[in-house]
């Protein structure tokens, strides 16, 4: 908290033009009659006293104590507050930050927010200007929420960051937002590495429409090991949507 606190300034503007504001917890007559007191005894004393009262209440999230302070004229050269504040996912403290012109433009704090999956904190980011302008910050994201907030507010999903997430770390269900001829890819892929998890969940819960993508996948199970096809057949052939997979089945339902 200290490295924090040297961060913060505090000008002690004690006089009658101390800042005003319709929010402002403001210092009542009693208060600034003792805050001019010590000033003028203790000035370096004060200023570390307030310093450290804001640098707690950036910590700690207290708005109230922050506005409190700022009547005095604080200053925040730093980013940490606004970076910590979006760190621990509180929204208050950022909105407070931005509506008093503490908050800079940081590309730092969308990033953060991915990183520490705060949806509410990534949304009130992207309201306020903040682009998801590159498929790398798509991947500092932890939880399919936000993965699916940057994946309908940023640029789709090229092959190399889809099978990033979807088939090194595992966010399957990604998938479902991913443009068909991607997860087309995505299923070769698992094919070849006879990721049955992944196969499951993309065949099952997500629709191939175009019949050339259809065709890709089919003749790529037919081609795929025995055991791969067999456990694709004990697993899907119960699931209507999946009904394309198999080569029998178009000839079943062709005859009928």
């Amino acid at each position: 908290m200290r490295s924090q606190a040297q961060n913060i300034r505090v000008l002690c503007h004690f006089g009658p033009n101390i800042r005003r504001n319709q929010r402002l917890n403001r210092a009542t007559r009693a208060q600034l009659k003792t805050l001019r007191t010590v000033f003028q005894q203790r000035p370096a004393f004060l200023r570390t006293c307030l310093r450290c009262l804001a640098s707690a209440a950036c910590a700690t999230g207290n708005v109230a104590i922050l506005d409190w302070v700022n009547q005095f004229g604080l200053e925040l050269p730093s980013l940490a507050p606004a970076r910590n504040a979006v760190r621990i996912g509180d929204l208050k403290l950022l909105q407070w930050l931005w509506e008093n012109g503490f908050e800079a433009t940081d590309p730092m704090l969308l990033k953060l927010a991915m990183e520490y999956s705060h949806l509410d904190v990534v949304h009130w980011l992207v309201e306020r200007g903040y682009e998801v302008n590159s498929l790398d910050l798509i991947k500092f994201a932890e939880n399919a929420s936000v993965l699916r907030f940057l994946v309908e507010h940023g640029p789709p999903l090229d092959l190399a960051t889809a099978k990033d997430l979807v088939l090194e770390n595992r966010n399957i269900e990604i998938a479902w937002w991913v443009p068909e001829n991607v997860r087309k890819l995505l299923v070769l892929d698992a094919l070849q590495d006879e990721d049955g998890e992944v196969l499951w969940w993309i065949l099952a819960h997500t629709k191939f429409q175009d019949e050339g993508v259809q065709n890709s996948i089919r003749d790529a199970i037919q081609c795929a090991s025995k055991d791969t096809k067999q456990w694709l057949q004990a697993n899907l052939r119960n699931v209507e949507a999946c009904c394309w997979c198999f080569p029998t089945s178009n000839k079943r339902r062709t005859a009928q």
